[in-house]
């Protein structure tokens, strides 16, 4: 899809009138779309979990089938899940289970048995109740690129409280321009040419956002106090041919369109 036709349908669907019904729209077109597939991601998570003796996690981020969820199970002791928004379809929660050949569901309390727990909406800056859980793992799948910064800020803070000492987190973010994921015509990095003013016209609710690059993420974990135990930056893709340099970091990795990480809370 071009680029700018989805940044308009995206300003239509954040009109307050029409938010409510961005999620029940999205799950119905995109109801034959779903891919069960385990992709890298999950298995990075995977190894992650296994290396750093994870048991109990919390993801922020969880999505609409909680594919990655259920794959994890036979991994973790006990999974909460939290989203800003509720996102999580249950006909596509069930097509996950089918797959697994495990009984299906008819609301979000029946995934309790399955040693899952989903909150939603649930703002993890201001949610009460998940210290003294005893979680010692969290994971997020493309989700730190959607928070502003200040925002990303107090929730690392906040994860600070809620992790047990010695607990590690797994971080898959997506660096890129994720409009431009169905436009063959602009290359992964195309937001970075726009000044905050320009951004504020395509930068909505509903894909927002932050454009940090692979080393401002660098720079907010250590300054939170988490240890960086493993980091890659991947994905390269050529910049724009005019850049807002206050965008960058004047580091090779601006260029990077993906980040993997694994942090330590000592």
């Amino acid at each position: 899809m071009d680029y700018n036709k989805r940044a308009y349908i995206n300003r239509i669907f954040s009109l307050p009138i029409l938010k409510r019904a961005y999620y029940p729209i999205k799950n119905l077109v995109m109801k034959q779309k779903d891919n069960l597939e385990i992709g890298e991601v999950p298995l990075f998570h995977k190894k992650n979990i296994l290396k750093y003796k994870g048991t109990i996690a919390l993801e922020m981020g969880a999505g609409q089938s909680l594919l990655q969820n259920i794959f994890l199970r036979q991994y973790l002791d006990y999974q909460y899940l939290i989203d800003i928004f509720p996102m999580l379809s249950i006909s596509k929660v069930n097509r996950v289970l089918e797959k697994y050949k495990l009984e299906k569901i008819k609301n979000f309390n029946q995934l309790k048995p399955y040693n899952i727990e989903y909150r939603a909406p649930c703002d993890l800056i201001h949610e009460e109740g998940l210290e003294n859980r005893g979680i010692n793992f969290f994971l997020s799948s493309s989700t730190f690129e959607h928070i502003p910064v200040e925002d990303l800020k107090e929730i690392l803070e906040k994860l600070m409280k809620i992790l047990i000492e010695g607990s590690y987190l797994s971080l898959h973010i997506d660096y890129s321009d994720h409009l431009s994921h169905q436009d063959p015509n602009c290359g992964r990095n195309h937001f970075l040419q726009y000044s905050d003013q320009q951004w504020n016209k395509y930068n909505t609710w509903v894909i927002y956002q932050n454009r940090l690059r692979h080393d401002h993420y660098k720079k907010m974990f250590i300054e939170t106090g988490f240890e960086i135990i493993e980091e890659e930056a991947k994905n390269f893709c050529d910049l724009p041919k005019n850049v807002d340099s206050k965008l960058l970091t004047g580091s090779e990795n601006d260029l990077a369109t993906t980040g993997r990480w694994v942090l330590k809370k000592n």
